[in-house]
């Protein structure tokens, strides 16, 4: 017989086990699941590459593309808050306003960037320039809508001195009534609608086509703010010849409040009326703007149509042999 073996010095088993710890490759470390609150953080909003930034003048341009749009977007908007609710908010007013043009604006092109104080303070700025803007506009309007003329002849000079005093009298300001000789219905010039169509609805991109939520009605705050820079611009005509001035909130604050609590009065007169003018004054400015209001719709089956499908149906059951029925093939 076969002489025995000798034992084996590893058993299947342990060699088994053996090439079991062989060397491997190293183990990958695991990637943590993006979580909920990760993707709620914002990006942060950095300037472009090769940017040059100046502290003192910071600009929309400064930041890459994404957030300039932003930015812009939201400054819009914030011009659009200052219009309609109140030409001149106070700090806090101002912030909160800022804050939430910049959270419309990720929304609606479905971004997530944070907002610095550099952003905050460019949207901010924007409401002193739709003032400058509406002085601009209706400067010019004053001067051809009640006819003044700038003119170094003293005729001229004279008369536009009279038609100052004529349209704010010593009694109280007339310029703003449908017809200032008779002080009859107030808040109605011509000149009111004109100065609305032009400042905010010039075209279907202006601030009224685009937020229209805001437009529709035109606000009192509007209207109050347009009698405003309107009283301005006819004291620039106060010595007779037209003086250029800026308008500083701190010289027309005072009447700009006057003016919203005159608004305010009027309309609480009879709500419906004035909400009524309010919404034509919208309509009409869309209109020039290119922007047209979705018809409502109206019925057509009326008059003699409604009568001959009376007719038609009076009598029948819905099932009486007198009618075809459609047999499938």
């Amino acid at each position: 017989s076969d002489p025995a073996q000798p034992p084996s010095s590893v058993s299947p088993s342990e060699g088994t086990r053996s090439s079991s710890l062989a060397p491997g490759p190293e183990p990958q470390d695991a990637v943590p699941p993006t979580t909920q609150a990760d993707q709620n953080t914002p990006k942060p909003s950095v300037h472009r590459q090769g940017a040059v930034v100046n502290p003192k003048k910071p600009k929309a341009g400064d930041f890459e593309d994404v957030v300039e749009a932003l930015i812009l977007r939201a400054s819009f908007q914030y011009e659009a808050f200052v219009s309609t609710k109140n030409a001149y908010p106070d700090t806090a007013l101002r912030r909160k306003w800022a804050i939430k043009a910049w959270k419309s604006a990720n929304s609606d092109a479905e971004e997530n960037y944070a907002m610095n104080p550099t952003i905050n303070s460019l949207i901010q700025q924007r409401g002193s320039r739709i003032r400058g803007h509406t002085v601009s506009i209706i400067r010019d309007l004053v001067t051809t809508v009640y006819g003044f003329k700038k003119s170094v002849n003293s005729r001229d000079i004279i008369a536009n001195q009279k038609l100052v005093q004529q349209l704010k009298p010593a009694s109280g300001a007339t310029f703003h009534y449908q017809n200032p000789q008779t002080v009859s219905r107030f808040a109605e010039h011509k000149i009111i609608s004109r100065s609305i169509e032009a400042v905010w609805f010039e075209d279907a991109s202006s601030h009224g086509a685009v937020f229209r939520d805001l437009f529709n009605p035109i606000s009192l705050e509007t209207i109050s703010f347009v009698i405003t820079v309107i009283d301005f611009c006819i004291d620039q005509w106060s010595t007779g010849k037209f003086v250029k001035a800026k308008m500083w909130e701190t010289n027309v604050i005072d009447r700009h409040e006057a003016y919203r609590l005159d608004v305010a009065e009027w309309n609480s007169l009879n709500e419906a009326v004035v909400g009524g003018i309010r919404k034509k004054l919208y309509v009409r400015a869309s209109r020039n703007a290119g922007v047209s209001e979705h018809p409502s719709a109206k019925k057509t089956l009326v008059g003699t149509a409604r009568e001959r499908a009376q007719g038609d149906l009076d009598g029948r059951t819905g099932e009486t042999d007198s009618e075809v029925e459609e047999v499938d093939d």
